[in-house]
């Protein structure tokens, strides 16, 4: 019962923020020229899957177990490697979470999924800015990548599977799911996202983004997520791939 009157109250904030924001960032989005928007430049492509290659690679995972344990809670981990890509060579994803895990980014007892605010602590490492977006609109988001600042954003992973239906696709344990919003298109009724997510690559091409239309989008999104963008520190050297 309490469970429900929270969800019900931070579906209602959602709203007055999407409401706030639509009307904030009205005429900021009219300026923008309708089409097509990609941050540039994009990043390049990694999966949260090593199963297959979790000793080359300089995967570094301490065992078999390990690897597969953390391969199906990694998301948020292969779309900040993606975003560290736009600026030097990131670490391996085994690296990069046991760095987010020495920042309390995981509880392992819960196993609820990572905590944003660790992980923009962690991204800021890698000579990134970031904030949390705890109440993030549709308009919101079209105003910090028309900025470029690229968004990894919370969604539902059962039904990200759902649309994006033609892909095969590994089982999932987890219904919370992140992916890295990389750009938009834009037109007069309404805008679409152009995404990356570290479960899949496009079958197109791995740098390729998937597209998915608003309505979509909507379906999938939890109204949660991340803004990051590169700031003037220098991106520290790296463990190898």
């Amino acid at each position: 019962m309490l469970r429900h009157m929270k969800c019900q109250l931070n579906h209602l904030i959602s709203k007055l923020i999407q409401l706030k924001d639509y009307f904030v960032l009205k005429r900021r989005l009219r300026r923008l020229a309708p089409g097509d928007f990609l941050i540039t430049p994009l990043p390049h492509y990694y999966s949260q899957h090593t199963k297959t290659n979790w000793r080359e690679r300089g995967e570094r995972w301490k065992s078999k177990q390990e690897c597969e344990y953390w391969e199906a809670r990694t998301c948020a981990i292969g779309c900040l490697q993606m975003v560290i890509s736009t600026k030097c060579k990131p670490p391996s994803i085994a690296a990069l979470t046991q760095k987010g895990l020495d920042l309390r980014g995981y509880n392992t007892e819960t196993d609820a999924g990572w905590f944003h605010h660790p992980l923009v602590k962690l991204a800021k490492q890698f000579g990134l800015d970031g904030k949390v977006l705890r109440y993030l609109s549709i308009p919101k988001i079209i105003y910090e990548l028309s900025k470029g600042r690229f968004i990894i954003a919370s969604v539902n992973s059962i039904k990200l599977d759902q649309l994006l239906k033609d892909i095969k696709r590994p089982a999932r344990t987890n219904v919370d799911h992140m992916v890295l919003l990389v750009g938009y298109h834009l037109n007069n009724k309404s805008a679409g996202f152009y995404l990356m997510n570290p479960s899949y690559p496009n079958p197109r091409g791995p740098n390729q983004p998937f597209f998915i239309k608003p309505k979509s989008f909507l379906h999938v999104f939890n109204h949660r997520g991340i803004s990051l963008y590169p700031c003037y520190k220098q991106c520290p050297k790296t463990a190898p791939l």
